[in-house]
């Protein structure tokens, strides 16, 4: 090979950082490069509707010059445009255009399996995850008269819960969280609710033990204010 690294190499993922870290460098002049694998989105910002889109075409030529140069492909067809911005401003009305190939402009897109969309209300979001939420609610209904409260309340938090707290500490707090609240307390009540079966005053309830959404979105958000306050971390593995 005369460059690159072959695939499933234990060395890959370290060369390819260190290969693209001078690409992130060149991006911090005019934005703020956010790099997760072979993924790379880019943040820009000015302070008038000029300098904005002067800078995004800026960004856009020089990310595909450096990939040119460094023997890399620019994936375009998966390549996108979001414009952030509140109600009261105008959207800029203008073509992105990167080697002949025009970029979408989209009103919503995913970031690492969040659903970002351009006014950031999250409803978008809200939705998927109401979806995927009823599904695991669904399952743990079905499944709960054959198996045990241990094993039930093992899959509510593999299945349910690590659905509900991915990413809560950003859209947590959003407008359009009320059907995920109600859905949350549905899957609670089916897991808590073991009179049927047996158990009698012994029940264990997840009320009990204050995993609701408000009090997850709390817990995720002091926890996260604590680490980059004080850089406290509450396990011994190292995590970005």
């Amino acid at each position: 090979m005369k460059h690159g690294v072959p695939q499933g190499s234990v060395l890959g993922p370290l060369l390819f950082l260190i290969y693209i870290n001078a690409l992130a460098f060149i991006l911090r002049k005019h934005g703020t490069p956010v790099l997760f694998a072979d993924d790379t989105s880019i943040i820009i910002s000015a302070r008038n509707e000029n300098e904005f889109i002067c800078n995004v075409r800026l960004i856009s030529n020089q990310t595909y010059n450096w990939c040119q140069r460094n023997f890399l492909t620019l994936n375009l067809d998966e390549t996108y445009f979001i414009q952030f911005r509140t109600n009261h401003q105008r959207k800029s009305d203008f073509q992105l255009v990167v080697s002949d190939a025009t970029i979408p402009i989209r009103n919503c897109t995913k970031f690492l399996d969040l659903s970002l969309d351009s006014k950031l209300s999250w409803n978008v979001h809200s939705s998927e995850l109401t979806t995927k939420l009823n599904k695991a609610c669904c399952a743990i209904r079905a499944i709960k008269s054959y198996v045990s409260l241990k094993i039930l309340i093992s899959i509510y938090f593999s299945y349910f819960h690590s659905l509900l707290t991915y990413g809560i500490i950003f859209w947590g707090s959003s407008h359009s969280t009320r059907d995920i609240f109600k859905i949350q307390k549905s899957v609670v009540r089916i897991v808590g609710d073991y009179n049927l079966r047996g158990y009698g005053n012994s029940q264990i309830r997840l009320k009990q033990h204050k995993y609701t959404l408000v009090l997850v979105l709390s817990l995720l958000c002091m926890h996260f204010i604590e680490y980059k306050l004080f850089n406290i971390c509450r396990h011994n593995y190292v995590t970005v």
